[in-house]
């Protein structure tokens, strides 16, 4: 009963084949859609070090303008000062 005769098993022959033929499309088919993904995942990565690089530079802009900011406030607070002791003197300094 455990036995297979050879009609049998060259019946399940072209059977056999078929399966592996339809095993082998389908690994073809799952190898396209792994490339396909990897590739846009390499273009979603650049596109990410693209947007990470934008945003350096906007960082560097902001810092550059706190720091031009910075000096116009330090500059303003000195000509204040320099205002408000010179205020009630003449023109060289001298008590009016």
């Amino acid at each position: 009963m455990g036995m297979v005769s050879e009609d049998q098993e060259s019946n399940s022959e072209p059977e056999l084949l078929h399966i592996l033929v339809a095993m082998q499309s389908g690994l073809a088919t799952i190898y396209s859609k792994i490339d396909l993904l990897s590739h846009r995942m390499d273009s979603m990565s650049e596109r990410l070090d693209k947007q990470v690089e934008h945003v350096d530079e906007v960082e560097l802009r902001i810092s550059a303008v706190e720091d031009d900011y910075n000096a116009m406030s330090e500059a303003q607070t000195k000509t204040d000062k320099t205002v408000a002791a010179g205020q009630g003197r003449g023109p060289l300094g001298l008590l009016s």
